[in-house]
């Protein structure tokens, strides 16, 4: 396992999210456990994971190839995906 490069913390419920090189951790805090690991473009490498403001209904991940995931808080299930922009 990578060493934890990040963390953020919801802006309104007990939950965060740790970031790695290669994966994002959801934590919950009340239970001082690991809830959910967010999968996504593992082949590229994460570069930070955050929770949407002002009320963190979103989770938004980036990746070293510019791609971004958004994921619903709640569902945690079918990330929309933003590709690259082309320079």
């Amino acid at each position: 396992r990578e060493p934890v490069t990040a963390i953020a913390v919801h802006p309104t419920a007990p939950y965060a999210i740790t970031t790695s090189a290669n994966e994002a951790l959801m934590w919950d805090l009340r239970e001082l456990s690991h809830r959910r690991t967010l999968h996504g473009a593992h082949s590229v490498g994460l570069k930070h994971a955050m929770f949407s403001l002002p009320e963190g209904a979103d989770i938004i991940t980036c990746f070293h190839d510019d791609s971004i995931m958004l994921w619903d808080f709640h569902s945690l299930q079918n990330p929309l995906t933003l590709p690259p922009v082309d320079a």
